[in-house]
């Protein structure tokens, strides 16, 4: 119910518009006037009730949350960017990029807005150049955020221009995303479909070395040593595959 925060994770717009200190600040620090510390008490439970609606799928209960969270709190960023995630769900493009472009607008760096505004115009609005672009401003904005890569090569993907999506995958892996199995996935399928089949093997299989029951994984994978010319190999995997329960 209270939280202690810092001006640290706040930017130089929120700062200049009055964010800081946030709704509910019942005590400051101050440096030469200056609140650099505050202590807040909850003054509702907008956003977490937002937040518990939204993985539950009921999105009308969640926008009705982040609608009065972004009321009782007119300069939060991330009320205003889940909101525009929940219209997004719902299909309503205009409400959903008029929302993800107040969160900008509140914060001009905010990266995961600009990603959201990419899946926005990737996935509803069916403009993936614009998309591209929304998402190599996230990744300017914070260079090791992962989804701003992995959705733009994932772009890229969609529209078979493997090549160029190569680096995007790449890159999201040295910068944090080598924990994800789709990352080398998709990075795999990519040099398969660019005829390098020792980088899709060698993808496919860290792949499946982090989630064994990828179906998809074996396949690609029982393609490419077929390319290679290991048919022995590719039937191993395959067998894998139909034991998985693929068809």
């Amino acid at each position: 119910d209270y939280l202690i925060i810092t001006t640290l994770t706040f930017s130089s717009n929120e700062l200049k518009n009055g964010a800081f200190p946030p709704v509910g600040t019942i005590h400051t620090i101050d440096v030469q006037g200056v609140p650099i510390c505050a202590v807040v008490k909850r003054q509702n439970n907008f956003m977490p009730l937002g937040y518990q609606y939204f993985d539950k799928r009921q999105l009308d209960s969640s926008a009705y949350f982040f609608e009065q969270a972004t009321a009782a709190q007119p300069m939060d960023e991330e009320a205003w960017r889940m909101l525009g995630n929940v219209y997004m769900n719902q299909l309503k493009a205009d409400s959903a990029e008029r929302c993800l472009r107040k969160s900008i607008e509140i914060y001009p760096e905010n990266y995961k807005a600009y990603n959201d505004l990419g899946l926005l115009y990737v996935n509803v609005k069916k403009n993936n150049a614009a998309g591209l672009e929304l998402f190599k401003k996230a990744m300017n904005y914070k260079f090791n955020y992962t989804d701003a890569y992995y959705y733009a090569g994932a772009t890229l993907l969609n529209q078979n221009d493997f090549l160029a999506s190569i680096p995007y995958f790449e890159n999201g892996i040295k910068r944090g995303g080598n924990g994800i199995p789709e990352m080398y996935y998709n990075l795999g399928y990519a040099y398969l479909n660019t005829n390098n089949n020792k980088k899709a093997e060698e993808n496919f299989i860290a792949a499946l070395n982090m989630n064994d029951k990828m179906l998809m994984a074996y396949k690609a994978l029982a393609e490419t040593y077929n390319r290679m010319g290991r048919q022995d190999a590719a039937q191993s995997v395959m067998q894998r595959y139909y034991q998985l329960g693929g068809q």
